[in-house]
């Protein structure tokens, strides 16, 4: 829906070209199906209507046709001639496994460190250096990973990701579950929560 308001009628019924949206795990698809005399009226039609797209969904608008954004992240760290590291806790490595996946992707992604979610403080010593005093979780986690992760490794950008626990065994739920997602590089990390 958030997307639909920023795209603004773009993908109401009956437009010409008509704009379908479909989501799959957690990846919006526009598609974009236009009518015309020539090919060069449906094509002019479907670029104005592209155009529209990126305009209005700005950095949201990361890719076309099969791009996903693994993709996306391996050609701009390639062309930059950058190297990423990853963290992950409780992930089971699906972050890394996504990113190697991608042609050309040894170039640029150096490594990662998988640790499930009970273990951070055993793991983290043998893997990442020492472990934190207290026990961290969630945010203060996720940016202890990726800070750690990057000066381990030597890459130039470190991405953690570390999902939220709860600080006793009460049979308290949380209605979505929380993700700190940290990316580091030599001067700061940048922490974000997600609701998955």
């Amino acid at each position: 829906s958030a997307a639909e308001e920023l795209l603004a009628g773009l993908t109401v019924r009956g437009r010409d070209p008509e704009v379908g949206i479909t989501v799959h795990e957690a990846t919006i698809t526009l598609r974009i199906v236009a009518q015309g005399a020539t090919v060069d009226e449906t094509q002019q039609k479907i670029e104005s209507t592209r155009a529209l797209i990126y305009e209005r969904m700005g950095d949201y608008a990361f890719g076309e046709e099969d791009d996903e954004l693994e993709h996306v992240v391996v050609r701009g760290l390639t062309a930059a001639g950058s190297r990423l590291g990853t963290a992950e806790v409780a992930t089971g490595g699906l972050l890394a496994h996504r990113l190697t996946e991608v042609h050309g992707s040894s170039g640029c992604f150096v490594g990662a460190v998988v640790l499930p979610a009970d273990h951070i403080a055993s793991g983290a010593s043998a893997l990442l250096g020492d472990a934190p005093e207290r026990n961290v979780t969630g945010r203060d986690e996720a940016e202890w990973l990726a800070r750690q992760c990057r000066e381990r490794t030597g890459a130039d950008f470190a991405l953690a990701v570390s999902a939220a626990t709860h600080a006793d065994d009460s049979e308290e739920k949380q209605v979505a579950p929380l993700v700190y997602v940290a990316l580091a590089d030599q001067s700061s990390v940048d922490v974000r929560e997600l609701n998955v």
